[in-house]
């Protein structure tokens, strides 16, 4: 598995560029008051999860350099650091290996490479999708050790992105239904295994098309983006263009210029199972150039396999979204709002509650279609005011409720008079005919107003029906339980 790993690694192509190195003069570029991240472990011991590094690889890269220590670091794992059979003689203490790992976990999420000199030698990095690699060569290298320590370590950190995929691909260990995102990955690394290319894939949502995942020389930063329905990449996605070929410049909204350079031309192909729309995957070639037929021929065999697979994962999604949200707005439902409400160390926050006011009335005026528009509307409104790890909600008929886990009232007040401000402010019409749309909104805060988070929506829905009671269209404050 090393094996493959690293020549799979060795016929891709490195996506970020690297820094001129960077002479630091002494050890002095390390402070002592840095402190280390993770759990402290022997010294001289592996201190890598098994997926990560391809034992012996490592000590391979030491060796041939000659160098006095290797050292690689996954991403999302601080603190988790694998460096491998030491040199001996290079008189390492442990507080000056947690110094130079905690260097290397600064540089982690900085695609590209370069190096410091410290008083052991010059310490050569380089950083890719939030991995990074690591040689301490010895004093006295010279200019050509430089860049062959970078390119080496290039390669290690492209097998150390792609093995995890490569091993389950090999293993055939996808089960039966999976995620769409899971199926959308394993699609991308075995095209970019096939046809040796760069691949992103997106998924539609009624909103556009998300990017659900890239493979490993694409860059990993664009999962989870949302394109709009305007781009061409979605107009493929929705079945619009069966196929499209543009050239990089025009793929900007997915690739950045220093990982898909302007010349590069990028084929765009429709995904659809039985003859529904599912998404569409991008790929392109660095540097330029046409596919082989044989992997021309395979890579549409890979796409019709994966299609039902696709379409299986996403009815499964269908149904716990269903369950979990609520129909007409797609906004969580009322359980759901109380489980992220519930979650184990959520000991502050806040509440909004909102009503859309007169709303009977817009229902006997323009009817129940034009109330469930108007609904859906709002919906659309909190879901642009809200941010982060916020969560909007419907709780049933007209009524709403925004949970703020870690604000406090004050923060809270804002965000509900934004949201008031701007339902107040967007132009409303049913087929053709204007009503002016607006809320009343009660906020209430734990630790302002309630000592207990669970307490959060029943005293926010006091300070709502204060702000009924006092005109509507306007927030008010929930006051301190007694």
């Amino acid at each position: 598995m090393v094996i493959l790993g690293l020549a799979l690694a060795a016929l891709g192509i490195w996506r970020g560029g690297w820094w001129a190195l960077a002479a630091v003069a002494g050890g002095g570029a390390l402070a002592a008051s840095i402190r280390r991240e993770g759990p402290s472990f022997p010294l001289g011991t592996s201190r890598a999860t098994p997926h990560l590094l391809p034992d012996p690889a490592l000590e391979w890269l030491r060796l041939a350099h000659d160098a006095l220590g290797t050292w690689a670091i996954e991403g999302g794992t601080p603190g988790l650091a694998g460096y491998l059979s030491l040199n001996p003689g290079a008189g390492f203490t442990e507080p000056r290996l947690r110094l130079i790992e905690q260097r290397l976990l600064e540089m982690r999420d900085r695609d590209g490479g370069g190096g410091e000199r410290l008083e052991e030698g010059t310490l050569v990095f380089e950083a890719l999708s939030g991995f990074v690699a690591g040689l301490m060569l010895r004093p006295g290298h010279t200019p050509k050790d430089l860049e062959t320590a970078h390119i080496d370590l290039r390669y290690l950190l492209d097998g150390l992105t792609r093995r995890p995929i490569i091993h389950e691909l090999a293993q055939g260990q996808a089960p039966p239904i999976e995620e769409s995102r899971s199926v959308a990955l394993r699609l991308a690394y075995q095209i970019e295994r096939v046809a040796g290319v760069s691949v992103v894939v997106a998924l539609l949502e009624p909103a556009g098309a998300r990017i659900a995942a890239v493979s490993g020389t694409a860059d990993q930063r664009l999962v989870g983006t949302m394109l709009g329905s305007e781009t061409p990449f979605v107009r493929v996605a929705q079945g619009t263009a069966r196929s499209m070929q543009v050239r990089g410049r025009a793929l900007t909204e997915l690739v950045s210029n220093r990982r898909n350079e302007e010349s590069s031309q990028v084929t765009m192909l429709h995904l659809q199972d039985q003859g529904e729309a599912i998404g569409a995957v991008a790929f392109w070639r660095t540097p330029p150039g046409p596919l082989p037929a044989a992997a021309l021929a395979e890579l549409e065999e890979i796409l019709h396999q994966a299609e039902p697979r696709f379409r299986a994962a996403m009815e499964m999604e269908k149904i716990d979204h269903s369950a979990r949200n609520d129909h007409l707005t797609g906004l969580p439902n009322r359980n759901t709002l109380e489980e992220h409400m519930g979650r184990v160390g959520q000991s502050d926050g806040a509440v909004i509650m909102a009503d859309l006011d007169r709303f009977q009335e817009l229902n006997d005026t323009l009817g129940h279609p034009a109330g469930d528009a108007a609904l859906v509307h709002f919906a659309r409104v909190l879901n642009r005011e809200v941010r982060g790890d916020d969560v909007a909600a419907r709780i049933g008929g007209q009524e709403f409720a925004v949970w703020l886990p870690g604000t406090n009232l004050a923060s809270a007040l804002r965000v509900a008079e934004r949201i008031r401000a701007s339902l107040a402010t967007t132009a409303w019409d049913w087929q053709g005919r204007p009503w002016s749309l607006s809320a009343s909104l009660g906020v209430a805060g734990c630790p302002e107003t309630t000592r207990s988070v669970q307490n959060l929506m029943s005293r926010a829905e006091v300070a709502l029906h204060q702000a009924k009671k006092a005109g509507r269209d306007r927030v008010a404050a929930a006051s301190a339980s007694r």
